[in-house]
């Protein structure tokens, strides 16, 4: 799912993040702190999928919008990692779920 050196770079940033802010990842305060940053880039996200839809309105780039995409998923998965989340056995178990919906 999640490839190894994906996984392995957000080691490296979790690292970095840690020496930075001189907090253990899996504190209180950083976990917060990560659950609301996840927050702020859904909210870009949604701001670039709103300007891809209603080109008119704001410039529209591209680039952009895949950016904020990725932004989502590193946030995420820094976050689950703080929460010690083994996120390919998430997504495996959750696609099986998915999968046995009626409607897929």
């Amino acid at each position: 799912m999640i490839s190894k050196e994906l996984l392995d770079n957000i080691d490296i940033i979790r690292q970095n993040l840690k020496k930075f802010h001189n907090l253990d990842d899996t504190s209180n305060e950083m976990i917060l702190a990560k659950a609301v940053k996840l927050s702020e880039e859904v909210w870009e996200l949604n701001s670039e999928v709103l300007k891809s839809l209603y080109k008119g309105r704001k410039i529209f780039v591209q680039e952009d919008l895949e950016l904020e995409f990725a932004d989502v998923i590193l946030t995420t998965l820094l976050l689950a990692k703080s929460l010690n989340v083994d996120i390919n056995s998430s997504l495996v178990r959750k696609l099986n779920i998915i999968k046995e919906r009626w409607w897929v």
